[in-house]
C-alpha cells in the first residue's frame, strides 16, 4: 500500500516541536487500517499536548469540587477512548468528573448546568 493511503500525512510534523514529531512518527507506525479510523489531530490531542497544558497546581485542580461546578459539567472534559480515562483539554493528566479547577466553563452540551 502506498504511504499516502490510510491517513499517512507525509508532511505533518515537519516543522513542529520534537514531542509532536515523535507523536506523528508513532501515528505513522500504526497499521493503515488504524490510521484510517483515527484522524491525526485526534491522535495528537490525545498523545502529545501535555506539555502545552496548564499544570494541576496552576489551575488549582482539586479531585472534589468545593461547590456546584465540577469537571463533569465543564466544557473541557472528555473521555479518552484510548485509555478509558477522563482528560481535560486545558490541564495535564487524568481528571475526575467530581473534580474542579479555576478554568471551569459550563458545558455547552448541558444547558441545565448551574454556574
Amino acid at each position: 500500500m502506498p504511504r499516502n493511503h490510510g491517513n499517512y500525512y507525509p508532511n505533518a510534523g515537519t516543522h513542529s516541536q520534537p514531542e509532536i514529531r515523535e507523536a506523528v512518527e508513532r501515528f505513522r507506525s500504526l497499521p493503515a487500517d488504524k490510521r484510517a479510523e483515527l484522524p491525526l489531530l485526534w491522535w495528537l490531542l490525545q498523545d502529545s499536548t501535555q506539555a502545552f497544558k496548564a499544570s494541576k497546581i496552576d489551575s488549582r485542580y482539586t479531585a472534589h469540587s468545593p461547590g456546584k461546578q465540577s469537571c463533569a459539567s465543564c466544557d473541557f472534559i472528555y473521555l479518552s477512548l484510548r485509555w478509558n480515562k477522563y482528560i481535560c483539554s486545558q490541564i495535564e493528566g487524568e481528571v475526575a468528573p467530581a473534580g474542579w479547577c479555576r478554568l471551569w466553563e459550563r458545558s455547552t452540551a448541558d444547558p441545565y448546568t448551574e454556574t
